[in-house]
């Protein structure tokens, strides 16, 4: 992992119902507290908007975040530790639990923290070149931003422990075999093709998109029938809500639907 930058900007645009956050914090996308802090102001901003999708893209090429901070935890005492993993699971956190889904646009390197990072996202676009991992073992630490929890639900017990107890990082081929990834990119493309994908989303229903990401992750956190009975009730407001009525509506009728 690479030392810290001296400085971590982050810029926001915003486009067809997309919001993208761009880490610039070179040379290499380092998690400083810095970045972690201008980080919660680009989300405090994307919050504020009417955005219906975010994208997560670096502006630097080859990279899209390299790691946690190991020059600081190198100056840090046990205080110093809790403090920045809460700094970053305060970040990941957020972003996992936005109104919106969110697609890290990965081009290059997304290791440790970065991948952490990546894996807080709802989706995850990564470009040929890529290389991906959690790499922290090989510094006798573990990941602590959430890495050992959201990485099994992502890929399965067995082929997160490949990674979590090896600190191996792969590549885009092994990634997209393995669940890790979503979409594949040519090299230098990811965030084209997250944009695509960002714009697919963003065109279609909100409540409807905020309802089956609820259903989905009942289906990894409750049984069967209970996540069955969440599927029901997601579906029945839907219905009753207007939503639904208006996309069946505007499929006979043969015309683009107009959600809310």
């Amino acid at each position: 992992m690479i030392t810290a930058p001296v400085q971590a900007e982050l810029a926001f645009a915003e486009e067809d119902g997309v919001g993208v956050v761009y880490l610039d914090a070179g040379p290499r996308n380092v998690l400083s507290p810095q970045l972690l802090r201008a980080f919660m102001v680009a989300l405090d901003d994307f919050e504020d908007r009417s955005a219906r999708v975010l994208v997560i893209a670096s502006a630097l090429p080859g990279v899209f975040a390299s790691g946690g901070d190991v020059e600081h935890l190198s100056r840090s005492d046990s205080a110093g530790f809790v403090a920045y993993m809460h700094a970053m699971r305060e970040v990941l956190d957020r972003i996992d639990g936005l109104r919106v889904p969110s697609i890290a646009a990965i081009n290059g390197a997304a290791l440790g923290g970065g991948l952490e990072l990546a894996l807080a996202c709802t989706l995850r676009v990564a470009g040929a070149g890529s290389r991906l991992g959690l790499p922290q073992v090989k510094l006798g630490v573990i990941p602590a931003a959430g890495g050992t929890q959201r990485l099994p639900r992502l890929v399965g017990q067995g082929k997160a422990l490949d990674l979590l107890v090896t600190g191996r990082t792969v590549e885009l081929q092994e990634g997209y075999e393995i669940g890790l990834i979503d979409r594949r990119a040519p090299a230098g493309q990811s965030l084209a093709v997250a944009l695509e994908l960002a714009r697919g989303i963003a065109a279609v229903s909100v409540p409807a998109v905020k309802a089956v990401r609820r259903a989905a992750e009942a289906a990894a956190g409750r049984s069967f029938p209970e996540g069955m009975t969440v599927e029901a009730r997601e579906a029945l407001a839907l219905f009753e809500h207007g939503e639904a009525r208006e996309g069946m509506a505007a499929f006979l009728d043969k015309r683009p639907p107009h959600f809310a």
